[in-house]
Protein backbone atom coordinates (compact mmCIF):
# COMPACT_ATOMS: atom_id res chain seq x y z
CA UNK A 1 0.00 0.00 0.00
CA UNK A 2 1.40 3.41 -0.27
CA UNK A 3 1.99 5.37 2.16
CA UNK A 4 0.68 9.20 3.35
CA UNK A 5 3.90 10.67 1.11
CA UNK A 6 2.55 8.38 -1.96
CA UNK A 7 5.63 6.45 -1.75
CA UNK A 8 5.16 2.45 -2.23
CA UNK A 9 6.45 0.51 0.84
CA UNK A 10 5.42 -2.85 -0.14
CA UNK A 11 4.26 -5.43 -3.29
CA UNK A 12 0.41 -4.70 -2.91
CA UNK A 13 1.62 -0.93 -2.49
CA UNK A 14 3.04 -1.55 -6.07
CA UNK A 15 0.28 -3.20 -7.70
CA UNK A 16 -1.84 -0.08 -6.43
CA UNK A 17 0.65 1.94 -8.22
CA UNK A 18 0.28 -0.12 -11.43
CA UNK A 19 -3.76 0.06 -10.94
CA UNK A 20 -2.98 4.27 -10.76
CA UNK A 21 -1.03 4.51 -13.64
CA UNK A 22 -3.52 1.69 -15.75
CA UNK A 23 -6.34 4.19 -15.29
CA UNK A 24 -4.14 7.63 -16.33
CA UNK A 25 -3.97 5.12 -19.06
CA UNK A 26 -7.59 4.69 -19.46
CA UNK A 27 -8.12 8.27 -19.54
CA UNK A 28 -5.29 9.16 -21.81
CA UNK A 29 -6.90 6.30 -24.53
CA UNK A 30 -10.55 7.01 -23.61
CA UNK A 31 -10.69 10.25 -22.78
CA UNK A 32 -7.52 12.35 -24.18
CA UNK A 33 -6.68 10.52 -27.54
CA UNK A 34 -10.58 10.87 -29.09
CA UNK A 35 -10.75 14.21 -27.77
CA UNK A 36 -7.38 15.11 -30.31
CA UNK A 37 -9.19 13.39 -32.77
CA UNK A 38 -12.33 15.52 -32.53
CA UNK A 39 -9.56 18.98 -32.62
CA UNK A 40 -7.29 17.31 -35.41
CA UNK A 41 -10.37 16.79 -37.48
CA UNK A 42 -10.62 20.41 -36.77
CA UNK A 43 -7.41 21.37 -38.17
CA UNK A 44 -7.89 19.32 -41.49
CA UNK A 45 -11.24 20.61 -41.90
CA UNK A 46 -9.33 24.21 -41.98
CA UNK A 47 -11.64 25.60 -39.62
CA UNK A 48 -9.12 26.64 -37.42
CA UNK A 49 -5.56 26.12 -37.67
CA UNK A 50 -2.13 25.47 -35.32
CA UNK A 51 -1.32 29.37 -36.43
CA UNK A 52 -4.44 29.86 -34.83
CA UNK A 53 -3.81 28.43 -31.35
CA UNK A 54 -0.20 29.40 -31.22
CA UNK A 55 -1.49 33.01 -31.21
CA UNK A 56 -3.88 32.14 -28.59
CA UNK A 57 -1.14 30.93 -26.35
CA UNK A 58 1.39 33.73 -27.21
CA UNK A 59 0.24 36.40 -24.91
CA UNK A 60 0.59 34.06 -22.35
CA UNK A 61 4.05 32.93 -22.70
CA UNK A 62 4.08 29.49 -21.86
CA UNK A 63 7.08 27.32 -22.13
CA UNK A 64 6.46 24.57 -23.96
CA UNK A 65 5.87 21.84 -21.38
CA UNK A 66 3.24 24.35 -19.93
CA UNK A 67 1.52 24.55 -23.46
CA UNK A 68 1.70 20.58 -24.07
CA UNK A 69 0.33 20.14 -21.15
CA UNK A 70 -2.92 23.02 -21.67
CA UNK A 71 -3.53 21.05 -25.31
CA UNK A 72 -3.89 17.68 -23.35
CA UNK A 73 -6.14 19.22 -20.84
CA UNK A 74 -8.22 20.69 -23.39
CA UNK A 75 -8.64 17.26 -25.60
CA UNK A 76 -9.15 15.23 -22.25
CA UNK A 77 -11.88 17.66 -21.93
CA UNK A 78 -13.57 17.41 -25.88
CA UNK A 79 -12.55 13.58 -25.11
CA UNK A 80 -15.22 13.64 -22.08
CA UNK A 81 -18.01 15.56 -24.49
CA UNK A 82 -17.25 12.94 -27.13
CA UNK A 83 -17.32 10.04 -24.42
CA UNK A 84 -20.79 11.29 -23.11
CA UNK A 85 -22.48 11.65 -26.54
CA UNK A 86 -21.94 8.60 -27.57
CA UNK A 87 -23.18 7.02 -23.84
CA UNK A 88 -25.80 9.59 -24.19
CA UNK A 89 -28.71 7.00 -25.67
CA UNK A 90 -28.02 4.15 -23.40
CA UNK A 91 -28.04 7.00 -20.15
CA UNK A 92 -31.24 8.33 -21.13
CA UNK A 93 -32.70 4.96 -21.59
CA UNK A 94 -30.96 3.09 -18.03
CA UNK A 95 -32.64 6.83 -16.48
CA UNK A 96 -36.46 6.11 -17.94
CA UNK A 97 -36.04 2.76 -17.36
CA UNK A 98 -34.57 3.21 -13.02
CA UNK A 99 -37.35 6.46 -13.09
CA UNK A 100 -40.19 4.36 -13.59
CA UNK A 101 -39.33 1.42 -11.95
CA UNK A 102 -37.67 2.82 -9.37
CA UNK A 103 -40.12 2.05 -6.26
CA UNK A 104 -40.88 -1.87 -5.56
CA UNK A 105 -44.11 -3.08 -6.66
CA UNK A 106 -46.73 -3.38 -3.45
CA UNK A 107 -48.33 -6.71 -4.82
CA UNK A 108 -47.19 -9.48 -7.32
CA UNK A 109 -49.87 -11.19 -9.16
CA UNK A 110 -50.09 -15.21 -9.66
CA UNK A 111 -49.37 -15.65 -12.52
CA UNK A 112 -48.07 -12.11 -13.27
CA UNK A 113 -49.60 -9.60 -15.54
CA UNK A 114 -48.09 -8.39 -18.92
CA UNK A 115 -47.46 -5.05 -17.42
CA UNK A 116 -45.19 -7.14 -14.41
CA UNK A 117 -43.61 -9.27 -16.84
CA UNK A 118 -42.58 -5.93 -18.72
CA UNK A 119 -41.45 -4.45 -15.57
CA UNK A 120 -39.41 -7.72 -14.72
CA UNK A 121 -37.87 -7.58 -18.32
CA UNK A 122 -37.28 -3.73 -18.51
CA UNK A 123 -35.74 -4.37 -14.78
CA UNK A 124 -33.44 -7.30 -15.46
CA UNK A 125 -31.88 -5.21 -18.75
CA UNK A 126 -30.70 -2.35 -16.58
CA UNK A 127 -29.10 -4.42 -13.93
CA UNK A 128 -27.23 -7.04 -16.70
CA UNK A 129 -26.22 -3.77 -18.71
CA UNK A 130 -22.62 -3.81 -19.46
CA UNK A 131 -22.07 0.43 -18.06
CA UNK A 132 -24.17 -0.59 -14.91
CA UNK A 133 -21.89 -1.19 -11.50
CA UNK A 134 -23.09 -4.03 -9.52
CA UNK A 135 -22.84 -5.79 -5.77
CA UNK A 136 -21.46 -8.75 -7.52
CA UNK A 137 -19.14 -6.86 -9.42
CA UNK A 138 -18.05 -5.02 -6.47
CA UNK A 139 -17.70 -7.84 -4.21
CA UNK A 140 -15.34 -9.66 -7.27
CA UNK A 141 -12.89 -6.56 -7.61
CA UNK A 142 -12.64 -6.52 -3.29
CA UNK A 143 -11.55 -10.04 -3.26
CA UNK A 144 -10.48 -11.49 -6.68
CA UNK A 145 -8.54 -8.17 -8.18
CA UNK A 146 -6.82 -10.73 -10.50
CA UNK A 147 -10.44 -11.72 -11.71
CA UNK A 148 -11.24 -8.30 -13.20
CA UNK A 149 -8.39 -7.42 -14.93
CA UNK A 150 -9.91 -9.03 -18.42
CA UNK A 151 -13.08 -6.90 -18.00
CA UNK A 152 -11.01 -3.91 -17.38
CA UNK A 153 -9.31 -4.09 -20.13
CA UNK A 154 -12.25 -4.98 -22.52
CA UNK A 155 -14.07 -2.04 -20.88
CA UNK A 156 -10.98 0.16 -21.30
CA UNK A 157 -11.39 -0.92 -25.22
CA UNK A 158 -14.77 -0.60 -25.20
CA UNK A 159 -14.97 3.22 -23.99
CA UNK A 160 -12.02 3.91 -26.75
CA UNK A 161 -14.47 2.43 -29.50
CA UNK A 162 -16.99 4.65 -28.52
CA UNK A 163 -14.96 7.74 -28.21
CA UNK A 164 -12.98 7.70 -31.10
CA UNK A 165 -15.99 6.43 -33.09
CA UNK A 166 -18.05 9.31 -31.61
CA UNK A 167 -15.64 12.21 -32.23
CA UNK A 168 -14.92 11.22 -35.97
CA UNK A 169 -18.30 11.16 -36.72
CA UNK A 170 -19.13 14.11 -34.69
CA UNK A 171 -15.90 15.65 -36.02
CA UNK A 172 -17.36 15.32 -39.76
CA UNK A 173 -20.84 16.48 -38.66
CA UNK A 174 -19.71 19.12 -36.88
CA UNK A 175 -16.64 20.51 -38.97
CA UNK A 176 -17.77 19.37 -42.49
CA UNK A 177 -21.49 18.94 -43.14
CA UNK A 178 -22.80 21.24 -40.36
CA UNK A 179 -19.70 24.00 -39.97
CA UNK A 180 -20.92 24.79 -36.87
CA UNK A 181 -19.81 28.31 -35.51
CA UNK A 182 -17.54 27.81 -32.21
CA UNK A 183 -20.26 29.16 -29.68
CA UNK A 184 -22.21 26.77 -31.15
CA UNK A 185 -20.31 24.19 -30.99
CA UNK A 186 -19.66 25.16 -27.09
CA UNK A 187 -23.45 25.28 -26.29
CA UNK A 188 -23.87 21.48 -27.91
CA UNK A 189 -21.17 20.04 -25.93
CA UNK A 190 -22.52 22.07 -22.50
CA UNK A 191 -26.00 20.64 -23.37
CA UNK A 192 -24.17 17.00 -23.91
CA UNK A 193 -22.60 17.45 -20.47
CA UNK A 194 -25.30 18.74 -18.73
CA UNK A 195 -27.32 15.77 -19.73
CA UNK A 196 -25.01 13.29 -19.22
CA UNK A 197 -24.41 15.23 -15.19
CA UNK A 198 -28.35 14.77 -14.92
CA UNK A 199 -28.11 11.01 -16.47
CA UNK A 200 -25.47 10.32 -13.93
CA UNK A 201 -27.08 11.20 -10.58
CA UNK A 202 -29.80 8.25 -10.80
CA UNK A 203 -25.95 5.86 -11.79
CA UNK A 204 -24.01 6.99 -8.93
CA UNK A 205 -27.37 6.30 -7.03
CA UNK A 206 -27.28 3.01 -8.09
CA UNK A 207 -23.53 2.83 -7.36
CA UNK A 208 -24.05 4.03 -3.70
CA UNK A 209 -26.35 1.36 -3.13
CA UNK A 210 -24.00 -1.92 -4.47
CA UNK A 211 -21.05 -0.48 -2.81
CA UNK A 212 -23.08 -0.73 0.85
CA UNK A 213 -23.94 -4.03 -0.11
CA UNK A 214 -20.44 -5.41 -1.13
CA UNK A 215 -19.60 -7.94 1.76
CA UNK A 216 -15.69 -8.44 2.65
CA UNK A 217 -14.65 -12.01 2.68
CA UNK A 218 -11.60 -11.37 5.23
CA UNK A 219 -10.78 -7.69 6.96
CA UNK A 220 -8.11 -5.83 4.84
CA UNK A 221 -4.49 -6.76 5.62
CA UNK A 222 -2.52 -4.10 7.50
CA UNK A 223 0.58 -3.37 5.27
CA UNK A 224 3.71 -4.12 6.91
CA UNK A 225 5.86 -0.74 7.61
CA UNK A 226 9.37 -1.76 6.11
CA UNK A 227 10.86 1.48 7.27
CA UNK A 228 9.92 -0.01 11.17
CA UNK A 229 11.20 -3.12 10.57
CA UNK A 230 14.40 -1.54 9.43
CA UNK A 231 15.01 0.45 12.56
CA UNK A 232 13.76 -2.72 14.65
CA UNK A 233 15.73 -4.62 13.14
CA UNK A 234 18.97 -2.74 13.25
CA UNK A 235 18.37 -1.87 17.08
CA UNK A 236 18.25 -5.17 17.42
CA UNK A 237 21.40 -5.58 16.04
CA UNK A 238 22.72 -2.75 17.57
CA UNK A 239 21.93 -4.54 21.26
CA UNK A 240 23.36 -7.52 19.96
CA UNK A 241 26.59 -6.72 19.04
CA UNK A 242 26.74 -4.58 22.40
CA UNK A 243 26.47 -7.74 23.95
CA UNK A 244 28.94 -9.80 22.06
CA UNK A 245 31.63 -6.85 22.26
CA UNK A 246 33.78 -6.80 25.49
Amino acid sequence: MADSNGSVSSWPGFVDQLNKTFMLVRDAFGYALPGAAFLAVGIVSHSFSLCEVYCLLLPYHMPPWMAFLAVVAVSYAVGGVMAAAAYMPFMLAKTAVWWLYRRPPETISSPPTPAEIRRATRTAWLVKHPTEVTKEILDIRINYPKLIDTLDRRETLCLLAASMSSALLYGWLVFYYLKLHFGTIILCGGVVTYIQFLTGLPHLRRVAEATRQVELEDPPKKDPDFRQLLADLITAGTAALRKIAP
